[in-house]
């Protein structure tokens, strides 16, 4: 309860719910009989909103998505884009490569939809482990995904 005060005295919304776990072992997911269970995992969701930029009327909205997958092949080890975002900021991408390899281990999704910045994990470290994702939090929101305008003559 402690780490979960912290984070929302520094501004993130706590959520407790479920997703798909991104890298299944299938002998978890089965019943003693052996039937199938949802491949899905209860986690605590860190949010934090990015405030708009002044020119958002202009810019369509970025949703992006990296999950941890052990088999994952990509610029960060255990980490997968499951969106490829379109005019992506290559500053965002560079942060966000580097970013990620920082976070915990028990960390299994981070993600941004309709410009809310969360990050999924089981909360098995502890509070230094909460300093590290709301630091996450503020430096990612303070990170512009868009790329720049181009300014009109």
């Amino acid at each position: 309860m402690a780490m979960r005060r912290f984070a929302m005295g520094e501004g993130a919304v706590v959520e407790l719910t479920k997703t798909d776990d991104p890298d299944p072992d299938g002998d978890d997911y089965l019943t003693a009989t052996g039937k199938p269970l949802p491949q899905v995992l209860s986690v605590v969701a860190y949010r934090l909103h990015r405030p708009p930029s002044t020119h958002w009327r202009k810019m369509d909205p970025i949703d992006w998505c990296v999950v941890r997958r052990q088999a994952a092949v990509s610029p960060v080890p255990g980490w997968e884009w499951l969106t490829s975002p379109q005019q992506v900021n290559p500053d965002f991408t560079a942060y966000l490569t580097a970013a990620v390899g920082r976070l915990p281990a028990d960390v299994v999704k981070v993600e941004e939809k309709a410009s809310v910045i969360s990050v999924y994990w089981k909360e098995v470290g502890g509070a230094a482990s909460a300093e590290v994702i709301v630091d996450f939090l503020k430096a990612t929101r303070d990170v512009p995904v868009h790329l720049p305008l181009e300014e009109d003559d």
